[in-house]
């Protein structure tokens, strides 16, 4: 089943209770040559910038991939958007 990502005017939508005001607080950047072994992670937050070779929490398996934290003012919900590639798509979904 696929959840309703965006509201009537494009904006994003709160997975748990669909209010759309939705804060990004960390981004996750995964950049990986097609199905290499080892490739680049950059975590960024508030306060700190961490940049390594750890890939096991990339959303995708085989090339780059990305992870947006949100919180959200409706609810009590944090969630996480993840962008991925495979096999020539790009794929959206919260986890």
């Amino acid at each position: 089943m696929q959840t309703k990502m965006l509201g009537d005017e494009g904006e994003l939508i709160c997975p748990v209770c669909g209010f759309n005001y939705l804060h990004q607080y960390r981004v996750e950047i995964f950049c990986r040559p097609q199905d290499a072994e080892k490739g680049h992670h950059v975590d960024v937050s508030r306060k700190k910038i961490l940049i390594d070779d750890n890939l096991c929490d990339n959303p995708s398996k085989r090339r780059h991939g990305l992870k947006i934290y949100f919180r959200c003012e409706g609810c009590p919900a944090k969630s996480v958007m993840s962008i991925l590639q495979h096999k020539g798509s790009t794929y959206v979904a919260f986890e």
